[in-house]
């Protein structure tokens, strides 16, 4: 199995709209941090996509076999590099004749995006990661 099938974020009918599952089942400090976010009125896409961030962090410490609620700041600026160099497993779909990153989409005039993670996506995990989930890193700790 490979790191980008390792968990998922589901969407469930009743309860909790999004969890996150890792490896293969609910993270309840995951769901925690979720529902806080539902009850404080966050739409459901904020909290799929607060879902996928946390999913990212897990996955980032599962092959380093470092516990997540021990992180510090180090393990955060490890985190952004490695985010910085690491393929985007979503543009690993791409067609053979898609566009090469970098190029205007002649249809959309937007340009096409690079194979690696854009840096309003490391941003936004980084609000994810600075709020006061219980996924937090300690950043205190050097």
């Amino acid at each position: 199995m490979s790191l980008s099938e390792l968990g998922r974020v589901v969407e469930v009918e009743s309860g909790l709209r999004w969890r996150v599952l890792f490896p293969e089942v609910e993270h309840q400090v995951a769901s925690l941090y979720l529902r806080d976010l539902a009850a404080s009125d966050c739409s459901p896409a904020t909290l799929r996509s607060y879902g996928f961030d946390l999913l990212r962090w897990f996955r980032f410490h599962y092959p380093r076999f470092t516990a997540w609620e021990r992180a510090d700041r180090l393990d955060v600026r490890e985190f952004v590099e490695w985010l910085r160099e690491a393929p985007n497993t979503q543009r690993l779909r791409r067609r053979a004749d898609a566009p090469s990153p970098g190029s205007v989409n002649p249809i959309t005039g937007k340009p096409v995006l690079p194979a690696k993670y854009a840096s309003r996506t490391i941003n936004h995990q980084l609000s994810v990661l600075s709020t006061s989930s219980p996924a937090a890193p300690t950043w205190d700790r050097c």
